[in-house]
C-alpha cells in the first residue's frame, strides 16, 4: 500500500479564532495578520497540506492577512488558535463505534472547542487530519466543496465555540471512479487537463473518498510506454481502430500518455488516495494477432477482442510481462481489477464459459501473487448480471470456493438498485463493496432517487449479514453531473445512519448558494428533487432527441414510431413533473440578483433549464406523435413547434458555455505534438457510437441532435398535413443516416452568428420566456 505516514505525536498551533471569545473577528490591529496558521518545520506531507488548506480556505473566507509560523504566537499576544494534531492514542477517537478497525480510524478525526478561544482537530494519522480540516470548514464554515467548483462564503468571524464533532467512517473504503472514455471532456476523463484532472481529485480527497481507478488496457491511449515497450507499439503510425465502435488505441504519444498518467496517479497519491488498476488479463491489442497468427485466440467475444486461452502458458508470459512493465513504471498501491472476459461468454455452452471464466480467475491471481505478495484481486458482479444462463446460482457458489478469497474483493456493481448480494449469500463471505452505478451509459441527464439511496445504503449499514462489506463503490460511466446526487452519496459512503433527506437538503442549499439565499433556494432546490430525484417514471427523463434511432434498449427511449409504440410512453408522468421543474427554475431566477456571481448558481440554472427544457420536449414530440395517430393535424404543428422551440433554446444556452464544446477540445488536442491524426474522428465516434453515451455536447446538438429531430419533426407534419396516421423508423431512417454520416466526416465547427448573442443567465432567461409564454397566455 502507499505509504502511510506514522507520527508519534505532533502538535499544530493554527490561529483562527479570537482568544475569550466563541467568535474570531476578522479585524485585527493594524499590522497584525487576521489569521496565523502554525506548523512545525518538518512533517508529513499531508500534515502540512491540511495546515495549507486551512489557511487558503480562511483566507479566502477572511479576505486575506493568514500568515503560516513555526510557533504558536504567545498568549499575551491574543492570538485566536486552532490546534491540529496527530496522536496516535487519541482517547475521544479510539472510543467512537468503528474505531476498533484500524483502517477506519486512521480516517477519523476529532474536532472540539478547548477554552480559551481555542479550537483543537485531532486524529490519529494525517490524512484524517485532512479529512477534519475540511468537516471544520464545511460543517462549522459553511464551505461548500463540489466538483463543478467550491463555495466559499465571506466571514467576518469563524465559529469557535460550543464545537465537539467526532467522526470515523462507517466504512473503510469509499471509492470513486473515472471514466476513461473519449468523449467531451465535462463529461469524460480520456481528454481531460491536468488542471482538470487535479479538480476532480481534489473534490474527491474534500468528500473523503479514498480510492479511484485507472484502466491499463494494452494500448498506448491507456498505459503509455509500458504498451510500446512490451507488445512494440508503434506511436508514430497513425491508427483508426476501434474497440465495437469505441475508440481506445493512439490519441497522443506514449511520453504524453505516460507522463499524463504518473502525474495523475502521483498527485492523488500525495493527498492520500489509492489507486485500483483495471487490467485484462489475456488480453493483447488489436495488432498483436496480426504479428502473432500463430497463437490460439478465444473466440465468442465482444467488443473486438484479442484475447489468448487462459490455460495458454503465453497469456501468463504476455501478461505478467505487461503488468510487471505497468507496476515498474508506475508503482503500484497492491489492487488490480479484472472481471474475466466481462460480458462475453468465450464459449457456445454456458458450462464451459464458466470454466473458462474460472480458469482465467485463478490464473491471474498467480500471476498477482507472482509480481506483489500484497496483490489484491478485485472484481464485480455485472457479468452475474449479464450472463445469467452462465452465472447460475450453482456455478456462482462453485466460482467463489475454488478462488482464493484471502486476496480477494467484489463490488456488487449495480447494488444500489439492483442488489446481487442479497442474491448470493453475500458473495459468499467474499469481502465486498455495494456498487452505485448512476449515469448508466454515460447519461448526463438529471436523474435518480435520493430517498432510496438514502435507505438503502442505511439499510445495509445495519445489516448484521453485511459484516464482509467494506465500502462503497461509485462507478459512474460519466461524471461531471449530477451534482447533488453524487454530493449524496458521497455523504451516504462516510457517515450514513444519521442523515435525513430533508435535513441533508436544507444543509446542500447552505453549502451551494449560501446561508442568506437558504429560505428562497430551498424550496427551489426541494422542487427540483421532486421533478427529477424521486424516481418513477416522469422523474428525470432522458431526452428523445439523444437516442433517436438507437437500435437498442428500451423502446421507452424513443417510443414516437410505429414500430416503437409502446403502452406506458411517460406522457402523463411527463406532464405532471414540467409544473416542478418549472417552479424550480422561477423560484431559482428570483435569486439572480444575488447568486449570478456564484458560478455553481450558473452551472445549476444550465442544467436545470436544459432539464425543463428537455421535460417540454419529450412531452411535445410524444403529444405530436399521438395527434398523428389521431388525425390532428393542427395538434401535430403546435407541438412540432414547441419542440423546436426547445431545442433552439437549449442550443443557445449551451453555445454560452465552453465546457459544452467538442470543437474547442478538439483544437488543443491536436496542438500536442505527434497527435493521432484521427482523433477528431474518434472523439466524434465516441458521441455517436450506437448512441451509448449520447451527452449533452453544443456542436452535437447543431450538427446531430437537432437534424435528425428536424427530419422527424418535418416527416410529422407532412404526413399529418396529407392524413396520414402513421410512421416508422424506416420513413426517416435514411435522411438520418446522411447527418450521421455528415458529423463523423465534416468539420463540426459552429459558425460564429449561429450563437446566442449575450450571457448564460441572459439565454436561460429567454428560454423560460419563450418556453412559459408571456403573462396570462397559457403554458405548455
Amino acid at each position: 500500500m502507499f505509504a502511510t505516514f506514522r507520527v508519534a505525536a505532533l502538535s499544530i498551533a493554527a490561529a483562527v479564532l479570537l482568544a475569550n471569545s466563541p467568535m474570531a473577528s476578522a479585524d485585527q490591529t493594524h499590522g497584525e495578520p487576521k489569521v496565523c496558521i502554525v506548523r512545525p518545520d518538518r512533517g508529513p506531507r499531508l500534515v502540512q497540506h491540511a495546515a495549507d488548506e486551512l489557511a487558503r480556505y480562511v483566507g479566502q473566507m477572511t479576505g486575506g492577512g493568514v500568515t503560516i509560523a513555526k510557533e504558536a504566537p504567545k498568549a499575551a499576544e491574543r492570538p485566536t488558535t486552532v490546534i491540529l494534531s496527530v496522536k496516535p492514542a487519541a482517547d475521544r477517537l479510539t472510543s467512537l463505534s468503528g474505531a476498533d478497525d484500524r483502517r477506519r480510524l486512521r480516517d477519523g478525526f476529532w474536532i472540539h472547542s478547548s477554552g480559551n478561544g481555542q479550537l483543537e482537530i485531532t486524529a490519529t494519522q494525517p490524512i484524517g487530519l485532512l479529512y477534519g480540516v475540511y468537516e471544520y470548514l464545511e460543517t462549522c464554515c459553511g464551505v461548500g466543496f463540489f466538483w463543478d467548483g467550491d463555495h466559499v462564503p465571506k466571514r467576518s468571524a469563524l465559529p469557535i465555540g460550543d464545537i465537539d464533532i467526532a467522526q470515523a467512517p462507517r466504512w473503510p473504503v469509499r471509492h470513486f471512479g473515472l471514466s476513461s472514455c473519449w468523449g467531451l471532456a465535462k463529461w469524460h476523463h480520456q481528454f481531460r487537463t491536468m488542471a482538470h484532472r487535479k479538480q476532480m481529485i481534489e473534490w474527491m480527497v474534500k468528500r473523503r473518498i479514498n480510492r479511484t481507478h485507472h484502466f491499463f488496457g494494452p494500448t498506448i491511449a491507456a498505459s503509455g510506454q509500458p504498451a510500446v515497450d512490451v507488445y512494440g507499439i508503434s506511436d508514430t503510425e497513425p491508427d483508426n481502430f476501434t474497440f465495437a465502435g469505441w475508440p481506445g488505441c493512439l490519441g497522443w504519444p506514449a511520453k504524453v500518455r505516460t507522463q499524463i498518467i504518473k502525474d495523475q496517479l502521483d498527485y492523488a497519491r500525495q493527498r492520500g488516495m489509492t489507486w485500483i488498476y483495471y487490467l485484462a488479463y489475456g488480453n493483447l491489442p488489436h495488432q498483436f494477432r496480426q504479428t502473432h497468427p500463430q497463437y490460439k485466440y478465444v473466440g465468442q467475444l465482444g467488443y473486438s477482442a484479442t484475447v489468448l486461452y487462459p490455460d495458454d502458458p503465453q497469456a501468463a508470459r504476455w501478461s505478467k510481462a505487461f503488468y510487471q512493465a505497468i507496476i515498474e513504471t508506475y508503482g503500484t498501491d497492491h489492487i488490480y481489477q479484472d472481471c474475466p472476459f466481462v460480458e462475453s461468454t468465450g464459449a457456445t455452452d454456458a458450462e464451459k464459459s464458466f470454466q473458462l471464466k474460472l480458469t482465467a480467475a485463478r490464473e491471474m491471481c498467480k500471476v498477482f501473487k507472482a509480481l506483489d505478495d500484497q496483490a489484491i484481486w478485485e472484481s464485480d458482479a455485472w457479468d452475474f448480471g449479464a450472463l445469467p444462463h452462465v452465472w447460475t446460482a450453482e456455478r456462482i457458489k462453485r466460482y467463489f470456493k475454488g478462488l482464493p478469497q484471502e486476496m480477494m474483493l467484489i463490488y456488487d456493481t449495480a447494488g444500489l438498485g439492483n442488489p446481487f448480494y442479497k442474491r448470493t449469500n453475500y458473495f459468499e463471505g467474499t469481502p465486498w463493496a455495494l456498487g452505485i452505478l448512476h449515469s448508466f451509459q454515460g447519461d448526463d441527464h438529471l436523474h435518480g432517487d435520493l430517498a432510496h439511496a438514502i435507505g438503502a445504503i442505511q439499510a445495509l449499514s445495519k445489516d448484521p449479514k453485511a459484516d464482509k462489506c467494506v465500502g462503497i463503490y461509485h462507478v459512474p460511466e460519466s461524471t461531471g453531473h449530477n451534482v447533488l446526487f453524487f454530493d449524496l452519496t458521497c455523504h451516504l459512503a462516510w457517515r450514513p445512519d444519521a442523515l435525513t433527506l430533508a435535513d441533508y437538503l436544507r444543509d446542500y442549499v447552505k453549502r451551494r448558494f449560501g446561508e442568506k439565499d437558504l429560505p428562497r433556494m430551498l424550496p427551489a432546490v426541494q422542487a427540483l428533487v421532486g421533478a427529477v430525484y424521486s424516481g418513477g417514471r416522469g422523474a428525470g427523463v432522458m431526452p428523445i432527441y439523444q437516442k433517436l434511432g438507437c437500435h437498442y434498449g428500451p423502446r421507452e427511449w424513443w417510443p414516437i414510431v410505429d414500430d416503437r409504440k409502446v403502452k406506458n410512453d411517460g406522457y402523463d408522468n411527463i406532464a405532471k413533473v414540467i409544473p416542478d421543474l418549472r417552479r424550480a427554475i422561477r423560484l431559482a431566477l428570483a435569486c439572480r440578483d444575488t447568486q449570478q456571481d456564484n458560478p455553481l448558481y450558473v452551472n445549476d440554472m444550465v442544467d436545470w433549464t436544459r432539464t425543463y427544457l428537455a421535460h417540454v420536449f419529450n412531452w411535445a414530440v410524444l403529444d405530436a406523435y399521438r395527434a398523428l395517430n389521431q388525425g390532428k393535424a393542427k395538434r401535430v404543428a403546435a407541438s412540432v413547434a414547441m419542440a423546436r422551440r426547445c431545442l433552439k433554446h437549449i442550443e443557445a444556452i449551451l453555445s454560452t458555455r465552453p465546457d459544452f464544446s467538442l470543437q474547442a477540445q478538439i483544437e488543443r488536442a491536436m496542438k500536442v505534438p505527434g497527435a493521432n491524426p484521427y482523433l477528431p474522428w474518434y472523439m466524434k465516434q465516441h458521441c455517436v457510437n450506437d448512441l451509448y453515451s449520447a451527452n449533452e455536447v453544443y456542436e452535437q446538438l447543431h450538427w446531430y441532435y437537432g437534424p435528425r429531430m428536424a427530419v422527424y419533426l418535418g416527416e410529422l407534419e407532412a404526413r399529418a398535413a396529407r392524413g396520414v396516421k402513421t410512421i416508422t423508423w424506416k420513413d426517416v431512417e435514411a435522411r438520418c443516416g446522411a447527418i450521421h454520416t455528415r458529423w463523423l466526416e465534416k468539420d463540426i465547427a459552429v459558425p460564429t452568428e449561429h450563437r446566442f448573442k449575450g450571457t448564460t443567465m441572459a439565454a436561460v432567461t429567454a428560454a423560460m420566456t419563450a418556453i412559459e409564454g408571456p403573462p396570462g397566455k397559457k403554458r405548455p
